[in-house]
């Protein structure tokens, strides 16, 4: 029993994480689809490595901790690249047609006119 549980979770886990992908290729989002694996591979490391806690040594649990925490970051910073690609784009595009489409006129200070005899 408990193992039929087991098969229908991992298989309704695989069923959301293609449909999710599906999404985002049918959307051509494809940061979007490249982040969302790297986040189902992490789960899936992660997973591994709490599962075999107990069975590793000293030196094995703390490389296991520092890529943890490394993929950890690498994910923070790929949120970032997601807010400012996908959240923010119209905020960018505006400043960037502001700085692109800028029309300034600047007028210098006109000086005596003279005619051909020096007179005003």
């Amino acid at each position: 029993m408990q193992k039929k549980i087991k098969k229908i979770v991992a298989i309704l886990f695989l069923l959301v994480v293609l449909s999710i992908s599906g999404f985002f290729i049918y959307n051509k989002s494809f940061f979007l689809l490249t982040f969302f694996w790297f986040l189902m591979i992490y789960l899936v490391f992660s997973l591994a490595v709490v599962s075999n806690w107990g069975k590793k040594q000293l030196f094995s649990k703390r490389s296991s901790i520092m890529l943890l925490i490394i993929l950890f970051f690498l994910i923070l910073y790929a949120l970032r690249l997601l807010g400012i690609q996908y959240l923010q784009k119209s905020k960018y595009e505006a400043l960037m047609n502001e700085q692109l489409l800028s029309i300034s006129k600047e007028s210098g200070q006109r000086g005596l006119i003279y005619d051909d005899k020096g007179k005003n």
